[in-house]
C-alpha cells in the first residue's frame, strides 16, 4: 500500500525490491490521531530512490515501538524519527539495543541535529544487517540529519557516486556565533 502523503505520517516501512535500496521510518512517536512533527519522510526517501510502504502508528510505548522496529528489520535501512533523545518517552535507543542493534554512535556535533543515533544489526540477528538511523523528532533537525546522513547512504546503496548536494560559497551579511567544534546549518535566502 502507498503511505499517506504529507503531514500525519507516523510510521512507514520501505519494502525491499531487487536492486533498490530500502528504508524503514518511524516518524513522530506521539498520540494516535495527531499529525507528525517531522514532515514528509516518504517524499525524502523517494527523492533518494527508496520505495515507502506504510506500517501504521507507533504508540508511545516500548512494546509498540519494538513491534514496528522488528517489522522494519527486513529492510536495508531502518530510520526512526523522534524518541531518540533522553526524555522519559524516548524509547528508540533502548528498544533498538534490546533487538540486538549495535549502536555505533549517538549524538553528533551539529546544530540542528545533535540527538542522532546510528547503528547496525549484526547479520546473525536479522539476516539482512540493516543500517539504522535514529533521527531527532524536531522537524528541522530530522530534515537536516536525513539530508546529511540518510540520503547519502541511500544514494550510495543505489550505486551513485555524487552523494551530497552541490555547495556554494557565500558571504554572510550578519554575524553568526557558534560553539567551537560544532557544525551549524543555518537557513539562508540567496
Amino acid at each position: 500500500d502507498d503511505p499517506p502523503q504529507g503531514l500525519g505520517q507516523r510510521t512507514l516501512f520501505l519494502a525491499r525490491q531487487e536492486g533498490d535500496p530500502c528504508i524503514a521510518a518511524l516518524a513522530d512517536l506521539g498520540v494516535e490521531g495527531q499529525g507528525s512533527q517531522v514532515g514528509d519522510l516518504p517524499l525524502l526517501g523517494r527523492l533518494a530512490g527508496a520505495i515507502p510502504q506504510y506500517l501504521g502508528i507507533a504508540r508511545d510505548s516500548p512494546e509498540a515501538l519494538e513491534e514496528l522496529l522488528r517489522a522494519g528489520l527486513a529492510s536495508d535501512v531502518l530510520v526512526s524519527s523522534a524518541g531518540v533523545s533522553v526524555g522519559d518517552r524516548d524509547f528508540v535507543r533502548p528498544v533498538l539495543e534490546k533487538l540486538g542493534c549495535r549502536l555505533e554512535f549517538w549524538g553528533v556535533q551539529m546544530k540542528p541535529g545533535y540527538p542522532l543515533a546510528f547503528g547496525v544489526f549484526p547479520e546473525v540477528i536479522s539476516g539482512l544487517n540493516p543500517l539504522t538511523f535514529g533521527l531527532p523528532g524536531n522537524p528541522v533537525s530530522a530534515m537536516v540529519t536525513f539530508e546529511q546522513f540518510v540520503r547519502p547512504a541511500l544514494l550510495q546503496m543505489a550505486g551513485h557516486t555524487a552523494l551530497h548536494r552541490p555547495t556554494l560559497d557565500v558571504t554572510v551579511g550578519n554575524t553568526l556565533r557558534k560553539k567551537t567544534g560544532r557544525l551549524h546549518f543555518v537557513r539562508v535566502t540567496l
